[in-house]
């Protein structure tokens, strides 16, 4: 079958290959991802047959997003970082420095609009606690 552009198992695998390699192996493995919520919310969910994602500005660990972005800006100011440096400048003087500018002046705006929603990996030998048992 042809793929086109619109296609999203494509699109998965290109822009989200972490999160392909790890539905994967659920299956694989007899494995599921497990939403930890209140009984009133999975009752909520179910009848409803939707699941709403957060913004990381109201998230309750709201340092998530910050934690990620300054990984970015570490592997950027690394040794591979400036590889990609390097690289993006042998293909037009100065693109390393527009592109370092150009996400910078939109990160403030990737975090406004940056909703997610987080799972935990359950393997079954965890079935009798769950993988959060402390709750």
């Amino acid at each position: 079958m042809k793929s086109t552009p619109a296609d999203p198992a494509r699109i998965q695998r290109i822009f989200f290959p972490y999160t392909e390699m790890k539905i994967r192996e659920a299956r694989e493995t007899g494995g599921r991802f497990a939403y930890y919520t209140t009984a009133d919310i999975a009752s909520k969910i179910l009848k409803g047959r939707q699941v709403w994602l957060r913004n990381t500005l109201a998230m309750n660990d709201y340092r998530e997003f910050d934690h990620g972005s300054d990984c970015l800006k570490a592997a950027y100011n690394s040794e591979p970082g400036h590889a990609l440096n390097a690289v993006l400048n042998s293909c037009f003087s100065g693109l390393a420095d527009e592109v370092r500018d150009y996400f910078n002046a939109w990160l403030p705006s990737i975090e406004y609009d940056t909703y997610m929603l987080c799972l935990s990996n359950h393997s079954s030998d965890e079935d009798p606690h769950g993988r959060l048992s402390m709750w």
